[in-house]
């Protein structure tokens, strides 16, 4: 049988009569009569309000694997659970929820994917002129997405923003198969041939363009998935998944495609008047393209030129397209990062925030700002006691007319010239993170050598117009106060250095010694002096130490007490000393232009034995920026590769590839003419524009060979086989685009991204 001692100390009153020593008459001296003993919270230096009530605040984050939104399910019914049991006057509520954005997102591409579907149908029966010819991509399109969720599950990928673009712009490439293999046994059935005898010619004609298209899209959306750091990761599911829907979209077309077309494609006797004005317009589109050409193909030497001056155009719109990780969001929330003067203490600064509510105050209600919340010290603490950081949560999308860049502006107007603090409202960064963008590590062997350059760094930084609020996480300008211990006196007296440090930890900061149990739950009691008595280096003489002899000496006896000015964080970064300068970014500015004013200054003003790195965004948006062009070129080579295999020929997929830079032009210039940046989405773009523009080249270089090998004049069979491949390559690019032109014309207040 087991023996416990059952606990003593359950309640405050239990501590209070704790014996700590006896008096010289043998009476007991309790703790209550040396301390007080309270049940309270170990830092009581914090504030939370909410629209100026003052709240206690809970932060919930998922776990890396969980599912956001689940999650977010589950607090919002645990917290209606809760109410029933809360006293009179408490309320609970969720203040800020950062799922909201994403479910908002999500709704909206679930909406994106049915329109774009049910385009990609009218464009089909726009072309072909029969109702029944859409059922066709209706049901391919269907099993193609479906054989693509089946591939997710087996993966391991989650239904995500990522993902469901992915879906969104496959629509436009799986029925690209369908739409070349359905086009070309109707053209046969145009020829009086029967629906089963020009289902098995049709689809013989195009199933080696339709495998070579599909190789060459897969290899090209693979190398996405190679990408460097949290980019790679990132696009990881988007790339295996597209590639995943375009096998099976090709799948299908050779297969399923056939089948119905020879069922339900049937030659089209009595044309309706749209069908005959579409034949009309087209037959006269076809012969103005067979005309132009042949004319274009004597001025053959015009060719290279063209290739020549959209590769040199390609390079010059660059330069003028800002480079940025992200482009910005409206997730329907803003963040403002409020900053005092090194070692401001917390009332001090609890006084600032209570300005920054009267100034937020009078914006509610306008239009724009639903609510607010401010929280003093920033992040719990770990920013300092001189940080605050306040969550301005705006009305929903449908509910305000402004956007939130320019809410921002009005938030900015509101809280300039605060006398204390300085104030920074900023948008949430990539994936709703609340830290500066702009993250630029200078490491080195020596703090003070690292501070002089970060100073100058920072200073640059401020002038420049790319960023505001610079700072740094490194400022020996905060008020420290340094104890040296007088070892020889102490040891004379018996006293030791544990004894002296055990001692200012608990007068000064506290300590737990032990725990209690209150309601099935464990809780430390914490220890420690009364801070009010302490306001100046003098008041540590209060501090009394025991001798051996049982006498009693201030601390002063065997200590000599120095005020100095420290930093409160020494960083490291990559095994060095490190300073970060960081910064938000000004209106109208991207990252990439303001880390490209850094790298220069860096370059002009730092000696050899200082290094340079980035961290957070800036790390980010910099791998991102050294493994695009690795992919980009690895891409094109697979692609030429793959093709010199499929063609037997190193020629002919030179033919498809010389287009390549004609796409990419097209892509900047629409770029530049939209004032869009080079982000992360358009250059997945960039990558994804190889794959579709070799995808048309192949069709008619593919026909082109069929025609010679039945003795066809060279530049005959060229002509044809454009004119030929005209209507099945404006029907897959008219179904690209359909896939895209509703992400292009989102509602940007929701998803930029998009």
């Amino acid at each position: 049988m087991s023996v416990r001692t059952a606990r003593a100390y359950n309640t405050p009153i239990d501590f209070e009569y704790l014996v700590v020593k006896r008096a010289s008459d043998n009476t007991p001296i309790y703790l209550k009569d040396v301390a007080d003993v309270y049940v309270g919270a170990e830092n009581e230096n914090s504030t939370f309000k909410s629209d100026g009530v003052v709240n206690v605040s809970m932060g919930i984050v998922p776990q890396s694997d969980a599912n956001p939104l689940e999650m977010a399910d589950l607090v919002h019914k645990e917290v209606e659970q809760l109410q029933q049991f809360l006293p009179n006057g408490t309320r609970l509520a969720i203040d800020y929820d950062s799922t909201v954005f994403i479910d908002r997102s999500i709704s909206e591409v679930y909406n994106t994917l049915f329109i774009t579907g049910g385009l990609v149908i009218l464009v089909l029966y726009i072309f072909i002129g029969q109702a029944r010819a859409t059922l066709i991509p209706a049901v391919t399109v269907p099993v193609s997405l479906i054989s693509s969720f089946i591939a997710a599950y087996f993966f391991g990928f989650s239904i995500n923003l990522i993902t469901l673009m992915a879906l969104i712009l496959s629509i436009g490439l799986v029925v690209d198969d369908a739409i070349v293999v359905v086009e070309n046994i109707f053209h046969h059935i145009e020829r009086g041939e029967s629906p089963l005898l020009a289902a098995y010619k049709g689809t013989r004609e195009v199933g080696f363009a339709v495998i070579a298209t599909t190789l060459v899209l897969v290899m090209v959306f693979l190398p996405i998935s190679f990408m460097d750091g949290m980019i790679g990761l990132l696009f990881t599911e988007f790339s295996v998944l597209l590639a995943m829907s375009v096998i099976f979209s090709s799948l299908i077309a050779l297969t399923l495609t056939p089948v119905l077309g020879s069922t339900i494609l049937k030659a089209n006797d009595k044309p309706n008047r749209f069908t005959q004005f579409v034949d009309r317009g087209f037959k006269k589109l076809e012969r103005g393209y067979k005309l132009a050409l042949a004319k274009a193909l004597k001025l053959r030497w015009v060719a290279p030129i063209v290739i020549i001056a959209c590769v040199g155009g390609s390079f010059q719109l660059m330069q003028q397209v800002p480079a940025q990780l992200t482009p910005s969001e409206d997730r329907g929330v803003i963040f403002a990062f409020v900053r005092g003067a090194d070692a401001t203490s917390y009332n001090r600064m609890a006084a600032n925030m209570d300005i920054v509510e009267e100034r937020l105050m009078p914006l509610l209600g306008q239009g724009f700002l639903k609510s607010f919340s401010i929280q003093s010290p920033a992040f719990g603490g770990n920013a300092g006691d001189q940080t605050g950081f306040v969550i301005m949560i705006l009305e929903d999308w449908n509910d305000r007319d402004i956007t939130a860049s320019e809410a921002l502006g009005e938030a900015r107007k509101a809280l300039a010239g605060i006398a204390d603090v300085r104030v920074y409202p900023f948008m949430p960064g990539f994936r709703g993170g609340s830290s500066e963008p702009v993250q630029f590590v200078i490491g080195g062997s020596d703090y003070s050598e690292l501070q002089t350059w970060a100073d100058k760094l920072e200073q640059a930084a401020e002038e420049s117009p790319f960023m505001e609020g610079a700072s740094t996480d490194y400022s020996e300008k905060t008020p420290e106060l340094v104890v040296t211990i007088d070892r020889e006196r102490a040891a004379e007296l018996g006293i030791s250095v544990a004894d002296i440090s055990d001692t200012l930890e608990i007068m000064l900061g506290g300590k737990t010694e032990t725990t209690y149990v209150e309601r099935g739950e464990e809780y430390d009691v914490y220890l420690r002096g009364d801070e009010n008595q302490f306001n100046n280096a003098n008041d540590l003489s209060q501090i009394y130490m025991r001798t051996k002899s049982g006498e009693l000496v201030t601390l002063d006896a065997v200590t000599s007490i120095e005020e100095v000015a420290s930093s409160t964080r020494l960083s490291h970064y990559n095994k060095q000393k490190a300073i970060t300068i960081k910064a938000n970014l000004s209106d109208g500015y991207t990252l990439g232009e303001a880390l490209d004013f850094m790298d220069s200054q860096a370059i002009e003003m730092l000696p050899g034995d200082i290094s340079v790195s980035y961290a957070g965004e800036s790390k980010d948006f910099k791998e991102n920026q050294s493994s695009i062009l690795v992919v980009f070129g690895l891409a094109l080579l697979v692609a030429y590769l793959v093709l010199a295999a499929q063609f037997e020929s190193f020629v002919n997929p030179l033919v498809v590839m010389f287009t390549v830079p004609m796409g990419v032009f097209g892509g900047f210039l629409g770029m530049v003419i939209m004032q869009q940046g080079l982000n992360i989405y358009s250059q997945i773009g960039m990558i994804m524009l190889i794959g579709m523009v070799t995808k048309n080249g192949i069709l008619i270089v593919e026909f082109a060979n069929q025609l010679r090998d039945k003795g066809i004049e060279f530049e005959k069979a060229i002509i044809d086989a454009s004119a030929r491949r005209l209507r099945p390559i404006m029907m897959t690019a008219f179904t690209t685009l359909a896939g895209a032109i509703r992400l292009s014309f989102q509602r940007a207040r929701v998803m930029r991204a998009e």
